[in-house]
């Protein structure tokens, strides 16, 4: 077991030389990469790169969470000017530290907390209904619903709000917040958002109809039956070709062209079956895909089978 370096313990050193608790942990690749980003975001922010820096800073707090960077990340959002990210941020890490135990980075987080909301103008975020799975983003960022119907800082200045929901519309509305810390919260409306419609034959069109998986079948069989009339038919006139040349009219002078006549009799019968019920298959299949389409009012497709005939009447 190996003691974790102050990324791990609750490094506050950052903010003042606060407490740096190592605790033991094993080592794990992702807890080393996350601890490389979380050194790199520091000497970034040392450096004054702070957009660069949060980056990093992020990137090793999703690999591998832990609250010193999250405390560090939450200066980083407020040294860049995102007092509402800060404040939120700083808000979860107070969260954080009070179930682990840690007063002193309670203590701090809460203090930074206070202060950004005490010296930046506020919103409050009123959502009308609340949906499974609504999200309500400011400037592109989600903000947790635990902070919605609430005063919320908020840096002065343009700011966009999106709200958007699976299978709903969404909504957004971009406010100007003033430098104004002691007005009232200004408020942020999120309407109920609309359920996106969809038309009966957009909904039957996601899948096909028993009907039309049996006008699929007679489809494939009249286009066989075509096949095999074409193949046979052009047969049956290539034979008829050769005994034409053992044969005078109806009699043949040879056993060779008796044979192939008889030949291009059959390929010809073969070929007239297939015509048959190439047709008769193609015709069946269309009209089973058309009724089975969806109808609206009194339109629609009626289709009339006989011994003889195949009617087909589409109305709208």
């Amino acid at each position: 077991m190996a003691a974790r370096r102050p990324r791990r313990g609750v490094a506050a050193a950052l903010l003042c030389g606060l407490l740096q608790a190592a605790v033991a942990h094993a080592e794990s690749p992702e807890s080393e990469a996350a601890e490389r980003l979380f050194e790199a975001g520091k000497k970034l922010m040392a450096e004054g790169r702070l957009e660069e820096a949060c980056q990093e800073l992020e990137r090793s707090q999703e690999l591998d969470p832990a609250l010193g960077t999250l405390l560090n990340l939450a200066d980083c959002y407020q040294r860049r000017g995102e007092g509402s990210r800060a404040y939120r941020t700083f808000v979860e890490v107070r969260t954080q530290a009070i179930a682990g135990g840690h007063d002193e980075v309670e203590r701090v987080a809460e203090e930074r907390s206070a202060l950004l909301f005490e010296t930046l103008p506020k919103i409050h975020i009123h959502v009308a209904a609340r949906l499974p799975d609504l999200e309500v983003l400011q400037d592109g960022v989600a903000v947790p619903p635990t902070f919605w119907g609430r005063p919320l800082p908020l840096e002065p200045g343009s700011h966009t709000f999106e709200a958007r929901a699976p299978r709903h519309t969404s909504h957004r509305v971009t406010l100007t917040v003033e430098d104004a810390p002691d007005r009232a919260p200004l408020p942020v409306e999120i309407p109920p958002l609309t359920p996106l419609q969809s038309s009966p034959r957009d909904e039957s069109s996601s899948s096909l109809q028993p009907r039309q998986w049996i006008a699929l079948g007679a489809g494939g069989v009249g286009l066989t039956g075509l096949v095999v009339g074409t193949v046979f038919g052009l047969k049956s006139i290539r034979v008829g070709h050769a005994a034409d040349e053992h044969c005078d009219g109806p009699r043949c002078r040879t056993q060779e062209g008796v044979s192939l006549r008889a030949d291009a009799r059959r390929a010809g019968n073969v070929s007239t079956v297939g015509f048959v019920l190439g047709i008769a298959g193609a015709a069946g299949g269309a009209a089973l895909w058309l009724s089975a389409q969806p109808t609206e009012d009194s339109g629609g497709t009626q289709v009339g089978l006989s011994a003889d005939r195949i009617e087909v009447r589409y109305s709208w």
